[in-house]
């Protein structure tokens, strides 16, 4: 019997171990929603739950800079570009120069570990186009 991606997910993620699996399968669906399946053929799974965990993280990471908790929190590999202490304001930069950014959007991804995760899968099932002058070329597998 195959694992369910919330079975797979919770084996993954420990940093969310005590979410409740209403808002794991939340995290879940709207990763699903957002990814195609034949896209990422065998990796589908593997993907949604990466992507889902970015998102879960991001959305941590949004609270907690709002409630002015910590912003050192295991998952979150953003760099800081900007620290305040009073009333504690964090900027974090993914840093586009990365290499494995492939365009700015990525940066959203650089942001947490899952997200620099779900960019390993994808950028290892899906080709990816960079713009070159007026032609659209494929960068490697």
């Amino acid at each position: 019997m195959s694992e369910t991606s919330l079975q797979k997910y919770r084996r993954r993620i420990p940093q969310f171990a005590s979410s409740t699996d209403e808002v794991i399968n939340g995290w879940l669906s709207d990763a699903t929603a957002a990814l195609c399946p034949t896209s990422f053929g065998q990796r589908y799974q593997d993907a949604v739950i990466y992507y889902a965990a970015h998102l879960q993280a991001m959305a941590e990471i949004s609270g907690l800079m709002a409630s002015g908790g910590p912003g050192a929190v295991f998952g979150y590999a953003g760099i800081a570009s900007s620290v305040k202490e009073g009333d504690l304001s964090v900027s974090l930069r993914a840093g586009s120069g990365n290499a494995l950014a492939n365009t700015l959007a990525d940066d959203f991804f650089l942001i947490t570990i899952y997200g620099r995760q779900y960019i390993q899968i994808r950028d290892s099932v899906v080709p990816r186009m960079r713009r070159v002058g007026t032609s659209i070329r494929f960068i490697g597998r």
